[in-house]
């Protein structure tokens, strides 16, 4: 199923789960998968009717941090973020790429950030993940099922053959695809810096070290920011 688009990988994804018998993913899926994707598509398409200068908004030089595991790039992206200087993705924003849906959940996020509640992952698990701390780019992806995290997600992807081979890992779309989450990508960051105000897009990715020449087609003018730590003294 080379070329496929967003829902021929998830109606896969689907047959997978059945193929496994793993019905309560396949449920989890059923209610809240589809009904998100439906309703991300939908006010991302109101977003542009409604906010006409997103098309042409310029993306102005965007540097992407990169780096290989404890190399100290989550430590980096978090002391840029809190200099204020640029735009960047919070974790629920990440969820939400759509203007309008942020506007109406933020309220609710703000309560449960005042109310110590918006915890997703605490650090004894890796580093703390909360829903208004500064997050990689790459779970933007997740919108369009093309990316790697869907093996952490469902770890059946790595040992069904249908589903590993179709394109779920970096790299294995087809070209046209491949554009389509480029642009797809491109669009993201500029909703980021309409929302922020900010002149300059920072964004922190490190499985897209895989896409770098599609990220330079795609953003001719950027900046790459490569991470290097001793393995060592990240042991």
């Amino acid at each position: 199923m080379r070329g496929n688009r967003t829902l021929a990988r998830l109606a896969l994804l689907l047959r997978g789960f059945a193929r496994g018998k793993q019905w309560s993913a396949l449920a989890l899926w059923f209610m809240c998968g589809l009904p998100l994707m439906a309703v991300s598509r939908l006010s991302l398409a109101l977003d542009e009717l409604f906010h006409r200068d997103l098309v042409d908004l310029p993306l102005e030089k965007p540097v992407f941090i990169m780096g290989h595991p404890r190399s100290g790039t989550s430590f980096f992206q978090s002391h840029v973020f809190h200099s204020g200087t640029a735009a960047m993705f919070t974790t629920w924003e990440l969820f939400v790429p759509s203007l309008l849906l942020r506007r109406l959940l933020r309220p609710l996020v703000r309560v449960l950030s005042r109310n110590n509640a918006d915890l997703l992952q605490s650090s004894d698990y890796g580093h703390e993940v909360r829903l208004t701390q500064v997050e990689e780019d790459e779970g933007i992806f997740l919108h369009r099922l093309d990316t790697e995290m869907m093996t952490f997600l469902c770890p059946r992807l790595l040992t069904d053959d249908d589903l590993a081979n179709v394109g779920f890992r970096l790299g294995w779309l087809s070209r046209k695809e491949t554009k389509r989450s480029a642009e797809f990508y491109r669009r993201c960051l500029r909703r980021n810096v309409y929302h922020s105000g900010k002149r300059r897009v920072v964004a922190k990715s490190n499985p897209s070290v895989f896409r770098l020449q599609q990220l330079l087609r795609t953003f001719p003018d950027a900046r790459i920011v490569y991470m290097v730590r001793d393995p060592v003294d990240s042991v």
